[in-house]
């Protein structure tokens, strides 16, 4: 943020946040902090003894941004970071951007869409880690901008190695094929399958099982071949329990497949996964991009969550901003300005334009 009056105004409205919020985080005397003004990080190195201290130093100082170490270290205040001590780094995952394309009239400013999908992939992933992997007692939040952040703080994932927590990563977003050989000996998943052969199998399955003639031919199954695995149901599907699916060509179940893979895949950001020295936004704290809470968010309530919940300022107070650029934004409100038009607009967009630097104040 390089407007000083601009800065000056959002840190005492961030600070009025923290005057009436509470910031916890968990182990945080084993944890570095980064604070940033003008940058995400601006100086990091920065440990503290309890809440207490955490807390005063927000309502003090009123970082725009705030982000804690994944890692637990014995000395996390220390520098190089080979003095600090490393203890393990919790296992996070990042999502920031849908896992496949989608035809939509992107908002570069601030999309909505884009925040539906994500949406979307952070329930997957839920879904994943406790199917998948049987975790649980791991907790999610908003990013306060574009996705959400999964932190998982069992102290046995900690051990975790780099090369593990990537294959953690491939796993999200599938295997290339479930299939080998030929058209003549085609193999796939069958009944003691696991993982994605056996979610893929499953799918496979109850198309075959449940589809009309008509739908197995939409479903990509062409003439004489669609009419020959709808006339004999129980037959293909023996095979496929016992992993033989040479019923249909290789082409059809390699496309069968590649929808099924886009349709449940989860596309993370792999970096914040794999880097065990990682500062990671502060849940609950404000996002200087937006002046939205990170907001934690119980794994129950994920499916409801909406981006109202997400708000620290209210729509009742308002701002009188300058356009710095042509805006057109849907939430917090719709609003549609001209470059160097002026406007009032709410808090709540006023602070988000002026944190992304679309807008002055007027």
């Amino acid at each position: 943020m390089d407007n000083p009056a601009i800065l000056a105004f959002l840190q005492e409205a961030f600070r009025l946040y923290y005057n009436r919020a509470s910031i916890d985080v968990p182990d945080l005397f084993k944890r570095e902090f980064g604070f940033g003004f003008n940058h995400k990080i601006d100086y990091r190195h920065q440990a503290f003894g309890n809440a207490n201290a955490l807390n005063a130093f927000f309502r003090e100082e009123a970082p725009l941004y705030a982000s804690v170490s994944t890692a637990h270290y014995a000395f996390p205040a220390a520098r190089p970071m080979e003095k600090k001590g490393f203890q393990g780094s919790d296992l996070v995952f990042d999502i920031d951007k849908p896992s496949s394309d989608f035809e939509h009239g992107h908002n570069p400013i601030f999309c909505t869409e884009c925040f539906e999908h994500v949406k979307k992939d952070a329930l997957r992933l839920k879904g994943i880690l406790q199917v998948e992997f049987g975790l649980e007692g791991f907790s999610a939040n908003y990013s306060g901008n574009k996705g959400f952040h999964f932190h998982l703080r069992d102290e046995n994932l900690r051990a975790l190695t780099q090369d593990s927590r990537r294959q953690l990563t491939e796993f999200l977003q599938g295997p290339e094929t479930v299939f080998s050989g030929d058209e003549k000996n085609l193999l796939g998943p069958g009944k003691k399958s696991g993982g994605w052969h056996r979610r893929f199998y499953a799918y496979a399955c109850t198309l075959i099982e449940n589809s009309s003639l008509e739908e197995l031919k939409h479903a990509g199954l062409r003439g004489k071949n669609a009419e020959m695995i709808f006339e004999k149901k129980a037959l293909v599907l023996a095979l496929m329990r016992e992993g033989k699916w040479r019923f249909a060509t290789p082409l059809f179940w390699k496309k069968l497949y590649d929808k099924f893979r886009a349709e449940n895949s989860v596309v993370v950001d792999a970096q914040v996964t794999l880097d065990l020295a990682r500062l990671i936004r502060i849940p609950n704290s404000l996002h200087g991009d937006t002046g939205f809470i990170a907001k934690t968010i119980g794994l129950e309530q994920l499916a409801s969550f909406k981006l109202e919940d997400a708000l620290a300022f209210g729509r009742e107070k308002t701002i009188k901003i300058s356009a710095q650029t042509d805006i057109e934004i849907g939430f917090p409100e719709r609003l549609s300005l001209k470059k160097g038009e002026q406007a009032t607009a709410t808090q709540a967009a006023g602070i988000m334009l002026l944190c992304k630097n679309k807008a002055l104040l007027a």
